[in-house]
């Protein structure tokens, strides 16, 4: 299990997340992210996982242009 305290000190892209997943998944490893509640165990939790990683990515975007 990889258990980080918010998605955003782990990754600063989506890309990266995603890639950072399919990995752990290939290597039958779990990643838990403690602020959101996050737990890709369950396949809520992986889809939650990736709309979340958006969010950020979308976030970081807006905050450049605004």
């Amino acid at each position: 299990m990889v258990l980080v305290w918010r998605v955003d000190r782990f990754a600063r892209s989506t890309k990266h997340l995603i890639l950072a997943l399919e990995e752990f998944r290939n290597l039958g490893i779990d990643f838990v992210s403690y602020q959101e509640n996050i737990d890709t165990s369950s396949p809520l939790g992986g889809a939650i996982f990736t709309i979340i990683g958006a969010w950020h990515s979308w976030r970081g975007i807006s905050s450049l242009r605004g």
